[in-house]
């Protein structure tokens, strides 16, 4: 008897687009507003501050498509490793896995990892999400951040990639212009990437790597407020526009059209922002000295820390603890931290972040 002859798989659509009038206007004017985005005159610190609530912003966004009525106060709490309440466990894994696919954005868009998203690299953000069993997602805090970009970089050389990832960014890299523009390469590694891995919440994050390592968001601020209309518009571009024939045309042109409007947003807000830069101590405004950006560095990722865990955080060039103390005594005075308690019990954040 014969063996059956299975049918032939379908040959893959050939990807293209067209260059119209509308989506050539939506490029040229993204250009424009990520120059003024790169000019905008913020200090070191309301830099930090800004960077630091976007993270939060994105870790919350997140881990609500995971688990609803997600607060600020319990996104601050998990990352201070402290326990929910077992029933907000759910919560709490959430936030947790967000928090590494956070990390991961981060390290990667930052020299010298920051490059365009490469296949290895969009799974890689996947993997490091998914790195540990929710058993273990606590330890994760336990890791210093060297560890843990060390254990991103260990995630990168064992991802497997794919065919269907390997021939989107395969055809990424070979279209001339796509190749070349931040914002279209954007637009189709997370078009790619969101229909193919569809209940991986986290593929928001490869929306941003792009236009942090591009020209077009060299702060890291496009979701300085994910909670938006245009926001949500952007996130929901990947998902309409694009046709069974493979003509990415339609698709670039809503994803295009999104993003203007959320760097208008940002632009606006940072516009708002550097306009109350009069107010505040001449201190926040002027650039701090290397000690003090490191040590500024170290509190926002700690959250909230005191002297010992900030000097241990300064790694193997600390200065002396006494120098330390009387850095951090002056910058509670120039308002660049907050402190919370007093004597030995006194701990240390980024001003406004609410550390319970």
């Amino acid at each position: 008897m014969p063996e059956p002859v299975s049918a032939p798989s379908p040959e893959p659509v050939t990807w293209r687009f067209s260059m119209t009038p509308r989506l050539m206007s939506g490029l040229l004017a993204t250009s424009r507003l990520a120059g003024e985005l790169s000019c905008a005159p913020l200090s070191f610190y309301r830099r930090q501050e800004l960077a630091a609530k976007v993270r939060r912003d994105r870790i919350l966004w997140i881990s609500t498509g995971v688990a609803t009525n997600v607060t600020m106060r319990e996104v601050d709490e998990v990352l201070r490793g402290q326990r929910l309440d077992v029933r907000r466990e759910r919560v709490a894994g959430a936030i947790r896995r967000a928090a590494i696919a956070e990390e991961a954005l981060q390290t990667y868009t930052r020299s010298p990892h920051g490059k365009p998203l490469s296949a290895e690299l969009a799974m890689a953000y996947q993997a490091a999400e998914r790195a540990c069993p929710a058993r273990d997602l606590r330890r994760w805090f336990s890791f210093t951040a060297r560890e843990q970009a060390r254990l991103l970089d260990l995630h990168l050389e064992q991802t497997t990639v794919p065919a269907e990832v390997r021939r989107l960014f395969d055809w990424v890299d070979a279209e001339p212009m796509v190749s070349r523009s931040t914002v279209l390469r954007a637009a189709v590694c997370f078009w790619g990437m969101s229909n193919l891995f569809g209940r991986w919440n986290s593929v928001s994050t490869l929306l941003m790597h792009e236009p942090c390592v591009g020209d077009v968001d060299s702060h890291g601020l496009l979701s300085l407020c994910c909670a938006t209309d245009a926001q949500r518009d952007l996130q929901a571009s990947a998902f309409a526009g694009h046709d069974d024939s493979g003509d990415f045309t339609a698709m670039f042109e809503r994803f295009v059209s999104a993003l203007h409007v959320v760097m208008q947003e940002r632009v606006s807000q940072l516009g708002r922002i550097t306009d109350n830069a009069a107010s505040l101590p001449w201190q926040v405004v002027a650039p701090p000295d290397e000690l003090e950006a490191r040590m500024f560095e170290v509190v926002d990722r700690l959250g909230a820390a005191g002297s010992t865990a900030i000097a241990a955080g300064l790694g193997n060039n600390a200065p002396p603890m006494r120098t330390v103390q009387r850095r951090l005594q002056k910058m509670v005075r120039e308002r660049t931290i907050a402190k919370h308690g007093a004597r030995k019990t006194a701990t240390y954040s980024v001003p406004g972040r609410d550390v319970g």
